[in-house]
Formats: C-alpha cells, sequence, structure tokens
C-alpha cells in the first residue's frame, strides 16, 4: 500500500485506466445480449448525428471538436 501511495496521481491514473475499459467491456456486452451490432467507439459519432440531424458525417466533426490531421 506504501507503494501505492508514493505513486500518487500514477496510481489513480492507472486504476482508472483499468476502470474505463472495463465499463467499456461491459457496454459491448449490453449491446452484444439484445443482439445490437454495434462498437461503442462510434457512439459519439452517432449520439452527434442524431442529435444535430446531420445526414453527412463529415458535418460532424466541428460539433464534436475534433481536429484535423
Amino acid at each position: 500500500m506504501d507503494t501505492l501511495n508514493q505513486a500518487g496521481i500514477l496510481a489513480l491514473s492507472s486504476r482508472m485506466l483499468r476502470l474505463s475499459e472495463q465499463i467499456r467491456k461491459d457496454g459491448a456486452l449490453i449491446y452484444k445480449e439484445f443482439n445490437i451490432d454495434f462498437e461503442l467507439k462510434w457512439f459519439p459519432v452517432m449520439y452527434t448525428m442524431v442529435r444535430y440531424r446531420i445526414i453527412k458525417i463529415i458535418f460532424c466533426r466541428p460539433l464534436m471538436k475534433l481536429k484535423t490531421n
């Protein structure tokens, strides 16, 4: 436990990353259980398209504040 206390924010960051991964896996299982063929990584795009009634995906970039390469 002393080692984790010394690591401080790095230990917290590592734990949050593991929790995030577990939540993502659980979300994928929920979609699978309901026979929904959907990848979670597309949720922000799909949500933006539905919210703003966008037909073309290219119009999502400014609304999602995505960087261009």
